[in-house]
């Protein structure tokens, strides 16, 4: 055996040591089953000091002596001598030998504004192009992404440390608390790896374990063939995969020294703290898998892959935070061993493509997450309507059932803003046409539906179905926007319509032809108020390989699948969202969901979980998977309420609505075959319990709207995990029942069913624990009554109570008035409820703006920030982001038309003084004052009717008797 060992071998031991999961009836692959990651992992198993697996049995026993006398093999991959050097523009350029095959790599460090670095690495003389556009969809700044930073702010130094060469760049400063420290990179070049510091701690290290492989491009011979084990075809059940451009996997390992907990890599139905997967006692069996598929009805508490794939990772301690962003588009394997308390070691894995990773050095969680939207992009601002609620099923058959459900909606005084049409009601699923039968006339449906201002979403997939009549086929056809084959044929697969065809959104001009698709004249039946629902968009293929696209068809430019799959769904959200925004001369902003993402999804709309079921593990499940979407920057995010799939029970039912009713993106969503599910249908107490809280999503639109124009301007997450607001309190750290919506609301959900005391009993309650996060008092949102930070509360709750609390230190403003849309409420007063703080302060602030068109990019709105402090409510104007261009006409119009819109009500909890008047000072001369009194209940103050507008600035003073 060679000195490099036989890679053959090694690949058939793994093979036959590897975990199976035997009790689990698939449909999609386990890593054993990807002979890439087998032969990533028969390389690290050689080069190792220690085995990475977990082995049990006669079999372990074996294997435990084998590891502990073998010889293990050197690393083929070292930096050449010499290679690091600096271009004018700052980069560093590098290279990597591959000593067995004698094939140089090539690496290029860039250093970004924001405080960002980028790693890429590919073949200095590839025999074919290797495949590097992702980047350029996932990037807002495309493919080269952020700018540069500019070099004479970059320190470059050189030294020998302990005989090998150190090269280190100082490229930015921060205040850790211990005054200012560098950021710094240092490339050492033996053992070749690089390191992200703070001053002179590791915060993130490449290749510290020597894990990097990169499968170069080769000729297909014979000998090759016997060395790379199904370099160039492999099977899974029925199907094979031929591979024409042989093998071209890429691997390497990201470690957090200092870390206890990663986070991100969504999605997965796994908990926010992503466990390790090498068998650790508590952690999985198998690496986190990024590769978007149809996983109807899921595993909880797995890392199998689902519908989106963000390849970001983010680790946290009390002293820092860093993401890193692994720019690839193909399946990727991710292992997490967290050997140390105080170290996670990542191991990363893709099929094809270049290696990209583009570093987010924080240290602050707000700084990543503003890193991470400098160069991915942040969520497109929706309208109003789209953060209300939404009412789906699969499906409304008819117009006629249509509008009686919209008629129920007012008979249970229950507010809803969208109805949801799915494939049903289309002329044989052939998207843009109606089935003339059950839905004869679109327009008087939508006319009706327009009366309270509430809107239409039809389903458009990706499938196009194979008819010579069809004009979306016949057009996508004779353009050659059809994906095709190996052979060069218009590939077909089976859906929805039966035989399908699909398009290649990677084609601009494909892209451009669909979104044509949208305009009123073609679409016939849509109007302004239909929107649009992506679903299917993996791509999902019922008669292939793991129900998805074979991985060796062919697009623009002669990519293969296996290249852009994480990317299609994307591309065919961002051709919709385009299409949405030509089609009216005054574009509004777009409502499109999208089932499938990728990084820069959160660009062109919101997505949802997939395809849950109606059980309590899946309700608890979703808090994780929409915190871990969430701090992955996809923030307008949901899941289907009340479970998609089975029936469920009333007490689950209703414990959904009250947690559906803090998801960024709220719909009740349910399967044909499942019972009727709208907010009515389990009957008294339970649809006054449910109009109740989604009552309390309406009241609260003020606040959520506010919200996401943050998550618009700076990237910051909506649904948020309690680190992300308490980041030096490691308590929190793996918490993943509780969660945070925006700085203010605590929401402390009831998971599991209601427990009786004993067998003779009734269940009248469930009971959860708070812990509430130190350094803070908290007020329950309905009896204002306080609890200390740090404390711990275990309570009773009733099927009728939601457990909410709300930060010291928060101004909320709401709206009280009840109407039966969104929209109806433009005009409605505003009530703020001022919560202080142990030094009697508090911040808030409120956005508004007309809530559906692009004004806001000039100026057309009104952002008011609030300050209470010493006795004193001042509201101010906020500064203007960096990113608006002002329009003074724009702006002065928009004013004129709200400073009709007042104040009514001021609530303040906590305060404890006593004060009979308000004196208001009005920027406009209004001096005035007002009657102050105390809530009988709560014992809180309410100044009533200040009747201050929204568009002006003012000063309340409370004056004490």
């Amino acid at each position: 055996m060679s000195r490099w060992l036989d890679l053959s071998v090694i690949t058939s031991l793994f093979q036959k040591a590897y975990i199976n999961d035997d009790d689990f009836e698939r449909k999609f692959k386990v890593s054993k089953e990807s002979s890439y990651y087998r032969r990533n992992r028969a390389y690290i198993n050689s080069i190792s000091t220690k085995d990475t697996g977990t082995y049990h049995g006669l079999f372990g026993f074996i294997r435990s002596v084998f590891n502990k006398y073998s010889t293990r093999a050197t690393p083929i991959y070292e930096l050449v001598s010499d290679s690091v050097k600096s271009d004018k523009d700052g980069s560093v350029n590098f290279e990597v030998l591959n000593t067995k095959d004698n094939v140089l790599i090539s690496f290029r460090l860039t250093f970004h504004d924001g405080e960002i670095f980028r790693i890429r690495a590919s073949e200095k003389d590839p025999l074919i192009p290797r495949y590097d556009e992702a980047a350029g969809f996932a990037l807002v700044d495309g493919k080269e992404g952020p700018p540069l930073l500019d070099p004479s702010a970059i320190k470059a130094t050189a030294e020998t440390v302990d005989g090998p060469k150190v090269f280190t760049y100082t490229f930015g400063t921060t205040d850790s608390g211990k005054g200012s420290q560098s950021k710094k990179i240092r490339i050492t070049e033996k053992p070749w790896k690089i390191e992200y510091l703070i001053g002179d701690e590791v915060v993130l290290q490449l290749n510290n374990n020597e894990y990097f492989n990169f499968e170069h491009h080769r000729e297909k011979t014979e000998a090759n063939e016997a060395d790379v084990e199904n370099g160039w075809s492999e099977s899974f059940k029925n199907w094979t995969d031929e591979k024409p451009r042989g093998p071209e996997s890429v691997g390497i390992d990201i470690e957090f020294p200092g870390f206890e907990h990663v986070y991100g890599i969504p999605e997965h139905s796994s908990p926010l703290s992503l466990k390790p997967t090498r068998g650790a006692e508590g952690g999985y069996t198998e690496p986190y898998r990024l590769y978007n598929v149809d996983t109807f009805e899921y595993n909880v508490d797995s890392p199998h892959g689902l519908y989106g794939s963000v390849p970001l990772m983010l680790a946290h301690n009390t002293k820092h935070t860093v993401g890193a962003l692994w720019m690839s588009s193909a399946e990727t394997w991710v292992d997490i061993t967290k050997e140390e308390k105080s170290k996670v070691t990542t191991h990363w894995v893709s099929e094809s493509g270049i290696m990209d990773i583009m570093v987010m050095t924080g240290p602050k969680p707000s700084d990543v997450f503003a890193q991470y939207a400098k160069a991915t992009g942040t969520t497109a601002f929706p309208r109003d309507f789209s953060i209300a609620y939404h009412q789906c099923r699969w499906s409304y058959m008819s117009q006629k059932e249509v509008e009686e459900i919209n008629s129920k909606f007012d008979d249970h005084s229950i507010p809803y803003d969208v109805i949801w049409l799915d494939i049903d009601y289309t002329d044989g699923m052939r998207y843009f046409t109606w089935n003339k039968m059950t839905f004869p006339d679109p327009e008087k449906l939508h006319r009706l539906l327009d009366e309270t201002k509430r809107k239409v979403v039809t389903i458009i997939d990706p499938h196009i179905k194979v008819d010579e009549d069809y004009f979306v086929y016949q057009e996508a056809k004779e353009n050659g926007y059809i994906i095709k084959d190996m052979k060069g044929k218009n590939f077909e697969g089976w859906c929805w319509p039966g035989s399908s065809a699909y398009i290649d959104f990677t084609n601009e001009k494909a892209r451009e032809w669909w979104q044509k698709h949208y305009s009123f004249d073609i679409f016939k039946g849509s109007f302004p108020n239909t929107l649009i629902w992506n679903d299917m968009n993996e791509m999902a293929v019922f008669n292939q390989s793991e129900l998805t696209l074979p991985r060796n068809l062919v697009h623009k430019n002669g990519w293969e699948q296996r290249d852009v799959h994480n990317l299609m769904g994307m591309l065919f959200h961002r051709s919709t969202f385009e299409g949405l925004v030509k089609r009216e001369a005054t574009p509004k902003r777009p409502f499109v969901l999208s089932r499938s993402y990728f990084a820069g999804s959160q660009r062109y709309g919101p997505v949802w979980t997939g395809d849950n079921a109606a059980n309590w593990e899946h309700l608890a499940v979703s808090v994780p998977m929409v915190l871990s979407n969430s701090i992955a920057g996809i923030h307008f995010v949901g899941a289907d309420v009340g479970g998609f799939f089975k029936d469920g029970d009333p007490e689950l039912f209703t414990r959904w609505y009250q947690l559906g009713i803090w998801y960024p993106f709220f719909r009740g969503h349910t399967h044909r075959d499942s019972c009727r599910k709208e907010p009515w249908s389990m009957g008294e107490p339970h649809t006054s319990i449910i109009r109740d809280a989604i009552l309390l999503r309406y009241r609260l639109l003020p606040y959520w709207y506010t919200l996401f124009r943050h998550s618009n301007v700076s990237g910051t997450p909506i649904a948020r995990p309690l680190w992300v607001e308490f980041p030096e309190q490691p308590e929190l750290f793996a918490e993943d029942k509780l969660f945070m919506v925006g700085s203010s609301l605590l929401i402390a959900p009831v998971l599991e069913p209601m427990q009786a005391k004993d067998e003779h009993a009734k269940a009248s309650a469930s009971e959860i624990t708070i812990a509430f996060p130190k350094n803070a008092v908290w007020y329950d949102f309905f009896t204002h009554k306080a609890h200390k930070g740090g404390e711990t509360l275990t309570r009773n709750v009733e099927l009728s109570q939601i457990p909410a609390y709300v930060r010291g230190g928060s101004i909320v403003p709401t709206r009280e008035r009840q109407r039966r849309s969104s929209e109806l409420m433009r005009n409605d007063p505003y009530t703020l409820h001022i919560y202080v703080d142990e030094d009697g302060s508090a911040k808030g602030d409120l956005y508004i703006d007309d809530g559906e068109t692009f004004d806001f990019e000039k100026g057309g709105y009104i952002h008011s920030s609030f300050e209470f402090s010493e006795n004193k409510l001042v509201s101010s104007q906020n500064q203007d982001p960096k990113d608006v261009s002002i329009d003074a006409e724009v702006r002065n119009k928009y004013r004129e038309s709200v400073e009709h819109i007042r104040i009514e009500r001021i609530i303040v909890v906590g305060y404890q003084k006593v004060a009979a008047k308000a004196f208001i000072s009005d920027s406009q001369g209004a001096d005035r004052e007002v009657d102050v009194e105390e809530d009988p209940i709560t014992g809180s103050l309410v100044v009533r009717n200040p009747s201050v507008s929204v568009a002006h600035d003012w000063t309340i003073e409370l004056k004490q008797q």
